[in-house]
Order: structure tokens, then C-alpha cells, then sequence
């Protein structure tokens, strides 16, 4: 808060205005700063050409718009300064990486970083990133010897606003303020200005607490792991068994089942369900008998008689 007060932001963060969206676009789509000593704004509103100074604009936010430092002005050759200019901000042993981000910087800077995206660097998705004049602003907030002007600083970013082409419509509420103060008729507002509230958590955390650490489980041995396999194997071979045996009791059902159907599709007898299946006939071989004696000796050869050797022996 110290910093807020030392650079003349507190009226512009306590400032609220309710905008109309579509008066917001058609002021962004027809103003023209002029290069006068009044330098003034002109514009158009429902189709009424309007004008506006800048030191009406500075009375309008009630601020004082000849106090203070310009960092625009300032500028060499109008540009803003690069990243690197905030190493300032960050703590001791940063990554450099990590400058050009609010994320990493000093705690009070980052806070602060976070209020002035509601007021003098509205932005809409980014809101780590410090780019373009926010570093420059970002930069002298470091310094507590000058306020800074805080009206010329929202004067050069409007102009910088309507020449980009970003679908955002930053300012909205000082804008609605310029331009119902040159314009009669009123307004409806359909846009509503949300204030930042900075939030102060005097509330001391709860001490984190580390989870209980897991138990450290060796890897298994080569007996556990020959034992995991033996359980395997008699488990499948068990799950086998009972599918085997499921398979057989419905097989056997089907069969009971079928054979009662068809005795009851004859209509002789009455079936009833305890009733037995007939047994299975089996098929009937033709008969076939064999000799009672001298079978052996069929397959036997035995040794020639004289007789055959003497008749044989008169042929020739």
C-alpha cells in the first residue's frame, strides 16, 4: 500500500464506472488524438461528433494530469524498454528465464503487478507476462522519490490501444466517462466495472504435512517368483477342472433333454420329468465264427511229407 499511495494510484484503483460496450467500440473506431497543446481527443457517439481535453479527461478521474513522471514521454524513440530492464524486481540468483514474468518476482512487486492489470494495464488472457510499457511502469514503481502521472500514462495507452487491432476494448470505464460528460443523452450500461480488492491473508497456514512415507518392498526372489508360477499353474489347472466338468453336466442335460422330447413327440407313453433316458443301443456287428479247432495250425506251416517228395520227384 505504501507503494500505491507514493505513486499516486489510489484514486484510479478506487475509481468505478459502468461502460456500454458498443459505445466503447465506436470510440475506438473514430477517435483521433490530436497533436494540439490541449491534446485533445476527438470522437464519435451515435453519430454526434464529440471532443474531449486532456485536462478535462484528468478532472473527469480526478486526478491531477500536470503532476507526476510520464514514462511515455520518456521513452527513446517512443518504444518501451525490454524484459530485461526488470531484473531489478526479481530476487537474487533468479533464472533468467523467469524475467518478464510477475510469477517470479519480488512478493510486493507481483501484488502490485496483479492490481495494475485491473487499472492502468487491463489485459485479458496473459496475466504473467509483463510486455510492452507495462515494463517501463513495472520499473518505476521501484522508485519512491516521484508519483507518477498516472493520467498521461492512461492518455498514450488509449492511443496505443486504437491502433492495435486485439479484440479487447481496454479503458472502457474512463472512456464511458469522457463520453458522457460531452455527450447528453444518457447511456445504458451493459458492461459493469469490477473493482480490484486487494485481499490480505493475515491467517497463518496450516504447516503442510508431509505424507506417510510407503514402505520400501523389495524386489521378489527367484523362490517367490517360481512359487507365484506353481499358484498359477494349479489355479488354471483347477479353473480348467470345474470349466470341464460344467461343460460334461451340460452336455449330459442336453442329451436327457433331447431324448425325453423325443418320446414325448411319439405319444405312446407318458414322460415324466425324473424319468431315466432308454440306454444307448449299440451298434450290431454281422456274426462271425471262428474254428473251433486246428485255428493255430491253419497259420502254422508244417514240414512236407515222403509221399508229397516222391510224387514230386516222378513228375519230373
Amino acid at each position: 500500500m505504501a507503494i500505491i499511495e507514493a505513486k499516486g494510484l489510489k484514486g484510479i484503483m478506487e475509481f468505478k464506472q459502468d461502460w456500454n460496450e458498443e459505445a466503447i467500440l465506436q470510440f475506438y473506431a473514430t477517435c483521433f488524438f490530436a497533436k494540439d497543446k490541449e491534446r485533445t481527443v476527438h470522437w464519435m457517439t451515435g453519430g454526434e461528433r464529440l471532443a474531449c481535453t486532456f485536462e478535462r479527461f484528468a478532472e473527469l478521474l480526478g486526478l491531477d494530469g500536470a503532476d507526476g513522471y510520464s514514462t511515455h514521454s520518456h521513452a527513446a524513440n517512443g518504444l518501451a524498454l525490454q524484459p530485461k530492464a526488470l531484473a531489478p524486481l526479481y530476487p537474487r540468483g533468479h533464472a533468467s528465464k523467469a524475467v518478464g514474468t510477475s510469477t517470479a518476482m519480488i512478493p510486493k512487486y507481483a501484488f502490485l503487478f496483479k492490481g495494475l492489470t485491473w487499472t492502468l494495464v487491463p489485459k485479458s488472457g496473459d496475466y504473467i507476462s509483463v510486455r510492452n510499457f507495462a515494463i517501463d511502469l513495472m520499473l518505476e514503481m521501484a522508485n519512491l522519490d516521484r508519483k507518477l502521472n498516472v493520467v498521461d500514462f492512461i492518455f498514450h495507452e488509449m492511443r496505443l490501444a486504437s491502433y492495435s487491432q486485439g479484440r479487447s476494448l481496454p479503458y472502457g470505464p474512463f472512456i464511458q466517462a469522457m463520453i458522457e460528460d460531452a455527450f447528453e443523452p444518457s447511456i445504458q450500461k451493459d458492461c459493469s466495472h469490477k473493482v480490484w480488492t486487494p485481499r490480505f491473508d493475515n491467517k497463518k497456514k496450516a504447516p503442510v504435512v508431509a505424507p506417510p512415507s510407503m514402505p520400501v518392498v523389495s524386489p521378489p526372489s527367484r523362490f517367490e517368483k517360481l512359487m507365484t508360477k506353481a499358484q498359477r499353474s494349479i489355479f488354471n489347472m483347477c479353473k480348467f477342472n470345474a470349466q470341464e466338468v460344467v461343460n460334461h453336466n451340460k452336455l449330459a442335460y442336453d442329451r436327457v433333454k433331447m431324448y425325453k422330447d423325443r418320446l414325448c413327440a411319439l405319444g405312446d407313453t407318458q414322460v415324466s420329468d425324473d424319468e431315466a433316458p432308454p440306454a444307448l443301443a449299440l451298434p450290431v456287428l454281422p456274426e462271425f465264427t471262428f474254428p473251433e479247432a486246428g485255428y493255430m495250425d491253419y497259420f502254422v506251416e508244417t514240414p512236407a511229407r515222403a509221399d508229397d517228395k516222391d510224387a514230386d520227384a516222378s513228375d519230373e
